[in-house]
Order: C-alpha cells, then sequence, then structure tokens
C-alpha cells in the first residue's frame, strides 16, 4: 500500500488502502438518488419549458394565420380556404 500513497495522496483514499477519507455507502447511496431525482426533476422542467416554446410557435403561426385570413376578408370578401395557406 505504501506504493499506492506514492501516486495518491492519503487524504484521497479510503482506509481499506492505508488513507484517511472517510466513506460512507448509506450516504453515498442517498446522495445518489437525490441526485438523479433533481437531474429527473431538471429534465422534467427542461421538458415543459420546451413544451411552452413550440407552444408558443404554434401559438405564433395561428396569430399569422389570423391576420392573413382578415387581411383576406377585408381585401377580397371572404376568408381563404385554409388548404390554400
Amino acid at each position: 500500500m505504501d506504493k499506492l500513497s506514492r501516486y495518491i495522496d492519503p487524504s484521497q483514499l479510503t482506509r481499506e488502502f492505508c488513507g484517511f477519507l472517510y466513506y460512507d455507502h448509506q450516504q453515498w447511496i442517498r446522495n445518489r438518488i437525490s441526485f438523479e431525482q433533481y437531474l429527473a426533476e431538471a429534465e422534467r422542467r427542461l421538458d415543459s419549458i420546451q413544451h411552452t416554446d413550440s407552444m408558443a410557435k404554434m401559438s405564433e403561426e395561428v396569430m399569422h394565420l389570423a391576420f392573413y385570413s382578415i387581411a383576406a376578408f377585408f381585401k377580397n370578401g371572404s376568408f381563404p380556404s385554409l388548404s390554400s395557406t
């Protein structure tokens, strides 16, 4: 084990490897679960933002279609066919 401490500082090694680093596997598991929950929530929020953005773009397209239709109505006296836009 002395060879290992020549390459890795003992403060970075656990007791099993003649180091000083405290390691609690149960705490590591709790931290890992917490981190995975955080990532899942972040992904859910990102998806929500992307969905909101796509809905805003759809709303923008609908507004353009509405303005186009209203302009066509005032110009031609009738609404354009939706299949032609």
